[in-house]
């Protein structure tokens, strides 16, 4: 009978580089387009990851309105990220929630659940969705649903 074990194969191209002096070199596993999915960095892609602003401010659900409110100003923002301590995004305050209360909780006055997108997907078909949805921007994540940043309408064209 035979038995399946789990083999991992290593690339020897990394050390190959290592060697020529190049630093800060990785064996990825995963694969191009799981590094592409998860927003990292990319030569001359036409996916969204490449146009994400990654400074959008981000919260959590337990925090004043008010408190958040005043830092996502400063910062120069007008929406703010609500994250769980994962940085899993699980909600998003907009500029009419940053307004009423400023004794509400995050939780109480976010937009549960907002729409994202991948870091992968192509330029083109997210600037059509934008387009045809009137929406100036959408909040990309990774495949596991961390926050990656968000993604303007005129950065994406």
């Amino acid at each position: 009978m035979l038995t399946q074990r789990a083999v991992r194969t290593v690339s020897v191209a990394p050390w190959r580089l290592e060697a020529f002096g190049f630093g800060d070199v990785y064996d990825y596993v995963g694969g191009k387009a799981d590094w592409i999915a998860a927003g990292l960095a990319t030569d001359g892609s036409a996916a969204a990851g490449s146009r994400t602003d990654r400074s959008v401010p981000s919260c959590h659900p337990h925090e004043r309105v008010g408190d958040v409110a005043q830092r996502t100003r400063a910062a120069g923002w007008d929406t703010c990220v609500v994250v769980n301590d994962p940085r899993i995004v699980i909600g998003r305050l907009r500029h009419s929630a940053l307004e009423p209360d400023a004794s509400a909780t995050v939780e109480e006055a976010m937009q549960p659940g907002p729409t994202t997108i991948r870091a992968d997907t192509p330029l083109d078909e997210i600037m059509s969705r934008l387009r045809d949805r009137n929406v100036a921007d959408v909040l990309v994540t990774t495949p596991e649903g961390d926050l990656i940043g968000l993604l303007r309408r005129e950065a994406a064209q």
